[in-house]
């Protein structure tokens, strides 16, 4: 064997072991790094995707109902509870609240204009779908409709002539036949002088009939502690503060997870001008009718799932709130995303007269 041989097997040096091994373990720690950093920024821009769905699904929900609400209403709607004497209320309105607000609106059910043709006496398919008065009802009887068998006891009905309108609450109906129209009983009937038209003292001829919700948006705490949107139906009180409540023991829906905030101002065309830029917008609007609603602003702010997270994995505690929506300061939670949400809804449905 040579000297040659001998130097060709030797193999590394402890040295260049040493060298092997850190070059080995400085790329490990790189690729680590760069592996948790892709990582961090996927989960963080997956966080910053979902916030934003939520904040634009819980927008349009609340556009989608807005733009529906208070069809036949322009004039108010009247409500009233048993004995009581009528209120006229907004068909949209809401409280400006310290923290969040909530909104409430009057919409019409989906099936509204579903299958209106005439009944000739056989159960309509379509539940729901409007139907008209065939004759003056003065206050105090049962109405006489084309169709009574689209509804169903505890329905809440608007009457309508597409101008003012009331809310009944069906208690009793009478299906009806070929030759004979139906009437729907209502628990309002006992209300001094209730109708949809006060002034001309009776429900008439041909106004609408159609069933409707009165729906609640707000912000609650959801099981986990976070914030998220919720809606409720609400039943009339005959109260002009508050002429709508969800009955007792009625859980609330949950409608967006992750919904930080909901900010509303409702502009009012004062000056009769219909031009936009003339509105009055007020943050907030009392239940008790007021004229002029045109248009709503909706804010949404929704926040991400779990807090956003820097290189070593630490909350990011630069996230905040939004700084200010409309007119209120955002005082959230620190390290979650957040997304806003902005959107103006025109109230064309509370157009007299617009169908």
């Amino acid at each position: 064997m040579t000297l040659d041989s001998v130097k060709r097997g030797r193999g590394f040096t402890l040295i260049e072991s040493v060298v092997a091994v850190g070059v080995m373990g400085a790329a490990l720690v790189w690729m680590c790094t760069l592996v948790l950093n892709t990582t961090r920024l996927a989960r963080n821009a997956e966080r910053t995707g979902d916030t934003q769905d939520g904040a634009r699904l819980a927008g349009d929900t609340l556009a989608n109902d807005l733009r529906r609400a208070g069809m036949g209403a322009a004039g108010g709607i009247w409500t009233a509870a048993a004995g009581l004497s009528p209120v006229r209320v907004n068909a949209v309105y809401g409280t400006d609240g310290v923290g969040t607000d909530d909104i409430w609106m009057v919409v019409p059910d989906k099936n509204t204009f579903q299958n209106t043709t005439e009944c000739n006496g056989v159960t309509n398919t379509a539940s729901g779908s409007a139907t008209i008065v065939v004759a003056d009802t003065p206050p105090g009887q049962a109405l006489p409709v084309a169709c009574s068998t689209n509804f169903q006891v505890g329905d809440l009905l608007l009457v309508t002539n597409m101008t003012s309108s009331a809310l009944i609450t069906v208690t009793a109906l009478v299906p009806q036949t070929a030759s004979t129209s139906g009437s729907i009983t209502f628990l309002e009937s006992t209300a001094t002088s209730f109708s949809d038209s006060p002034q001309r003292g009776a429900f008439a001829a041909g106004d609408m009939v159609y069933r409707v919700r009165a729906l609640h948006y707000f912000i609650a705490p959801m099981a986990t502690g976070l914030p998220g949107l919720f809606r409720e139906v609400g039943k009339p009180t005959g109260d002009v503060t508050t002429p709508f409540q969800p009955p007792l023991g009625t859980p609330a829906a949950l409608v967006q997870a992750g919904v930080e905030d909901l900010q509303v101002a409702y502009g009012l065309d004062t000056l009769g001008s219909s031009n936009p830029d003339n509105y009055t917008y007020l943050m907030g609007l009392a239940a008790g009718f007021a004229a002029g609603l045109k248009t709503v602003r909706v804010n949404v702010v929704a926040m991400s799932g779990t807090t956003m997270k820097n290189d070593d994995q630490m909350t990011m505690t630069s996230y905040a709130s939004i700084p200010q929506v409309e007119n209120h300061v955002g005082l959230g939670y620190a390290g979650y995303q957040r997304i806003i949400f902005s959107r103006r809804v025109e109230l064309t449905n509370l157009a007299p007269g617009n169908l």
